[in-house]
């Protein structure tokens, strides 16, 4: 039993290559420059998260993915980090995208998709993995 929850959390913790931790300073940076960036609200438990981290981590070197800046947002906690970032972003994009039917950074599995400073994608539960490059993709603008 040790041995498969050991395995389990070795295989874990390698999904996550590529995802840095939310750094506030780092995730301002990165949209006030401009850069594309994924911002992906996950739990290390969570069967569609594991999906979407093992799509996310073979991008690494991939063009032009690899010069994205992706972070993962724990789903637990941070309350007031994620009101914050819905206030500043997510709202103004629910506003004019009616048809988004999820797009909440409490839940887990959303993956927000920024280009130039805005949320040009969000959406959570995804697992298919054309579905994942395709709502990535939106951030190519």
């Amino acid at each position: 039993m040790y041995q498969y929850l050991f395995c389990l959390s070795l295989m874990v913790s390698s999904i996550f290559a590529g995802l840095e931790s939310f750094d506030q300073k780092k995730f301002n940076q990165s949209l006030k420059s401009g850069q594309q960036t994924i911002l992906m609200v996950n739990t290390p438990w969570c069967g569609h998260c594991m999906r979407q981290r093992s799509v996310i981590g073979s991008l690494d070197d991939t063009k032009p993915y690899s010069d994205f800046a992706f972070y993962k947002l724990p789903r637990s906690g941070e309350d007031d980090l994620k009101a914050s970032l819905t206030k500043k972003y997510i709202a103004p994009f629910l506003k004019t995208n009616k048809n988004v039917k999820t797009c909440d950074l409490s839940t887990r599995s959303t993956l927000v998709v920024f280009n130039k400073g805005k949320v040009v994608a969000c959406e959570a539960f995804l697992t298919n993995k054309d579905k994942i490059m395709a709502l990535i993709s939106q951030g190519i603008r």
